[in-house]
């Protein structure tokens, strides 16, 4: 899996180059794989079942289920294998529909897709990503008050509020609202919610047996097992703290902060609030060091962002894409420039 993340990362910069542009084409399929994931998760939760991926499970590997996690309430995962990865992806998708909405003279298919993707998240109980969505929206707008008068914009989100409220509580929404609030104020996620905090307490006591200079890149969580834990470093962040110690955690602080308002002082709202909600969602989970594609799709949405904030919501192609030959011809020439 890394070595896939890592040719990715190499490739990407080759894309740029090519004699066609690739953030339409990613644009559109972000939004129709969000829309068909975001259907699949709530049938799932409506159904309290994953029937296509639990059927894969049972008849590869893992007859007996053990490889999957269960909870009291039941959380939707669609095809991501975890509640949390699902719940960074929708809340993403959310921020990236809502965002591009505005941005686009108010095209209804990203209000549409938007809507169905905090749906979905909600399915996920996933708290962190909840959090994520509500401020991506909220600092990802502050680019367009700016530019804007902000009543228009206040009224547009609560007609969102509204809209939203009315779709979860009627019907199926009702259910799902239910088992989610259920899962938010179970004795479940209170066990969680302490289990969160003894990671805190043992990350910051390694960090200091570190004299806060780091066990060593990508080690926590060998440093985590060593220590007698049970579970990961459940956060993007203290895992930097116990890895790189305070000048790794500072130095990812300082470009994560620099990028952010370089985002706000062009005006970029829509990759702004991208960058919120992913690093909200990260710092929730063991994301940084253990799940290092997630990198790749943070990559993804950006270029997607910027394709939404380009005129037309980037629905539309510029120019007509070029072929697979062309597209491959066009990247030897750049290896090859590279080559000389």
């Amino acid at each position: 899996m890394w070595l896939f993340a890592f040719a990715i990362l190499v490739l990407m910069p080759m894309v740029s180059r090519l004699n066609w542009d690739p953030r339409p084409i990613i644009l559109r399929t972000w939004l129709v794989l969000g829309t068909l994931t975001s259907f699949y998760a709530l049938i799932e939760r409506l159904l309290g079942r994953n029937v296509l991926f639990s059927t894969i499970y049972s008849a590869a590997a893992d007859p007996a289920g053990t490889a999957v996690q269960h909870w009291s309430d039941y959380r939707a995962q669609a095809s991501f294998g975890h509640p949390i990865y699902a719940g960074m992806f929708f809340a993403a998708t959310a921020v990236l529909a809502y965002l591009s909405f505005f941005e686009s003279n108010r095209d209804r298919r990203f209000l549409i897709l938007g809507l169905l993707s905090s749906a979905a998240l909600i399915c996920t109980g996933t708290r962190g990503a909840i959090i994520g969505l509500v401020a991506g929206v909220a600092i990802g707008l502050l680019p367009k008050l700016k530019r804007q008068s902000g009543t228009r914009i206040a009224l547009s989100l609560l007609g969102l509020v509204g809209t939203f409220i009315a779709v979860v509580s009627t019907g199926g929404g009702e259910k799902i609202w239910q088992g989610v609030t259920g899962r938010f104020t179970s004795q479940e996620a209170a066990v969680s919610a302490g289990g969160r905090q003894s990671v805190i307490d043992l990350s910051l006591k390694i960090a200091e047996e570190h004299s806060w200079m780091g066990a060593g890149v990508g080690t926590s969580r060998s440093v985590f097992r060593h220590a007698g834990s049970t579970i990961p470093v459940e956060s993007g962040p203290l895992q930097v703290l116990v890895s790189e110690g305070i000048p790794g955690l500072l130095l990812m602080t300082l470009g994560l902060l620099t990028v952010g308002y370089a985002l706000w002082r062009s005006g970029h709202g829509i990759e702004l609030g991208l960058l919120v909600t992913s690093v909200i969602c990260l710092s929730g989970f063991n994301g940084f060091e253990d799940v290092p594609t997630t990198m790749t799709w943070l990559g993804l949405a950006l270029l997607a962002a910027r394709s939404a904030a380009s005129g037309g919501g980037g629905l539309t192609p510029r120019s007509t894409p070029a072929s697979p030959t062309d597209v491959a011809a066009q990247a030897m020439k750049v290896v090859g420039a590279h080559g000389h």
